[in-house]
């Protein structure tokens, strides 16, 4: 199979496996909200919100390094695995021992804390789970990761809400999480022995150093990213019931079910920047033009979803999560502009990766984190749940402005207020045409809202022919236009 062939199949794989663990997540936080109203929703929020910070201490970074050293030599594949291995069951133990800690500090209720400590009883059992994931992308067999997981969350999530519909509580699903964690651990053992037949049952020291010494970077980097991203959750816990937690919980997973949305178009097109930005023969234009149309794109997708969810924010929570959760629908209108940020800072992140200043943007991480904290602890007290939207997109804005500085700084100045002018306009028709329509079927204001915003940008003569010039050129890794071959 050719290199253009084997990237668009794993490409696609990996896609389906992403879009289908956000939809299932996104299904069973919803029949949970319905079932067991916020309360409940709460608790799986804040269980759900803990393993994924803590399970990053025994993963540590290994994954991101397993794919990158597997894909390029595969011949001590085994003596990886094994190392790899040994390193996350050693980190467990100290990670679940922690999250003790914590739990036990933070003085949650019982059921709470019971309900955290139960799915955290995963940790061990999704690292290694996640280590399988990492093998398999090593070897560009993105297949078997999609069949094994999209599978097995499938079943999950069907037992999950078959267990919710007679009666079970939060314990009983989280014990259906934990027993499927567990039980496909053996699956992908045995189908890593197949593509590693030899793996050695023995430790090498002086790997195992270079490997913690190589992931570390990797592990606080994405450790800051997640505490950025989950902060909110943590602290409404701290300052406020379970309740506030499910309906905050509420808002949030709308934003999370689109939240893949930014990184697609930007995914594809990081290989023509890295590209662009270091090609022979080609100017700072080139960079311009491609970077350019990019923004021109993601703005046009995260201005009039943001818009339109924003005006739509309690009639969607009605419709998803039912009349209980209408305190949540203000915070979704407030909560859903972090998607608008999310299309921006997606790509400018790319731009700084492109241009080789990985330690910028991790410094820009540790900012935002201690910023977002100090907007936690001074808006979340007083404001509740609509105190932590706001202090997620002030500081989603912050990392943008960021982001922007530094970016034009080493590339150039994206000019966003040109950019940004035409999907504004189609946005403000967006919003006249939801306003108007209000009171009526969800589905008719959605579809007139979408309508009129096309309409704008039909008008507005949004789509160019350069645009479509430069997409064909990148699909066929040509020269953009006046630039050398």
């Amino acid at each position: 199979m050719s290199t253009a062939r084997t990237i668009a199949r794993n490409t696609f794989f990996l896609f389906v496996l992403r879009a289908s663990g956000f939809v299932l997540s996104f299904i069973l936080g919803m029949r949970i909200g319905r079932v067991l109203g916020s309360e409940g929703l709460g608790i799986y929020t804040l269980a759900v919100t803990y393993l994924q910070i803590f399970v990053l201490i025994p993963n540590f970074g290994f994954d991101t390094l397993a794919i990158r050293d597997l894909a390029r030599d595969r011949a001590h594949a085994g003596r990886y695995v094994a190392n790899m291995v040994f390193a996350k069951v050693a980190l467990s133990l100290p990670a679940y021992a922690l999250l003790i800690a914590v739990v036990t500090i933070f003085d949650y209720p019982p059921d709470t804390r019971a309900a955290i400590l139960l799915l955290g009883a995963s940790l061990l059992f999704d690292a290694l789970a996640e280590a399988a994931a990492a093998i398999f992308q090593g070897f560009e067999r993105m297949e078997l990761l999609t069949a094994i997981s999209g599978i097995a969350k499938v079943i999950v999530t069907v037992i999950s809400i078959a267990v919710l519909e007679r009666g079970g509580r939060i314990p009983n699903v989280l014990a259906v999480q934990l027993a499927g964690s567990i039980l496909v651990v053996p699956i992908f053992a045995a189908m890593t022995k197949r593509l590693i037949p030899r793996i050695p049952f023995e430790i090498d020291r002086a790997f195992l150093r270079r490997l913690l010494h190589e992931s570390f970077p990797l592990f606080v980097t994405n450790l800051i990213g997640l505490l950025y991203l989950r902060t909110d959750i943590v602290l409404l816990s701290k300052f406020h019931d379970a309740s506030q937690v499910g309906l905050y919980g509420a808002a949030a997973s709308v934003l999370r079910a689109l939240s893949m949305l930014p990184g697609i178009f930007v995914t594809a097109m990081y290989p023509a920047l890295a590209r662009f930005s270091h090609g022979p023969g080609l100017s700072d234009s080139s960079l311009r033009r491609l970077c350019d149309t990019a923004f021109r794109w993601q703005l046009v997708l995260g201005i009039p979803i943001s818009a339109g969810i924003s005006a739509l924010g309690p009639e969607i929570i009605d419709l998803v999560y039912g009349p209980a959760f209408a305190p949540a629908g203000p915070v979704l209108s407030i909560l859903i502009w972090s998607l608008f940020f999310f299309f921006t800072n997606t790509l400018l992140g790319y731009m700084l990766f492109a241009a080789n200043r990985q330690r910028d943007f991790l410094r820009i991480k540790i900012a935002t984190l201690v910023i977002n904290l100090a907007l936690g602890f001074a808006l979340i007290p007083r404001f509740g749940i609509q105190g932590a939207a706001w202090a997620a997109v002030a500081t989603l804005g912050v990392s943008f402005v960021l982001h922007w500085w530094l970016v034009s700084r080493v590339l150039y100045r994206v000019n966003f207020f040109a950019i940004a002018g035409k999907p504004l306009v189609g946005a403000a028709a967006l919003m006249l045409v939801v306003q108007a329509l209000r009171g009526g079927p969800l589905a008719v204001i959605i579809a007139a809202g979408a309508l009129a915003f096309a309409l704008s940008q039909i008008v507005l003569r949004f789509v160019t022919k350069e645009d479509m010039e430069i997409l064909r050129r990148i699909l066929r890794r040509q020269p953009l236009p006046g630039d050398s071959p």
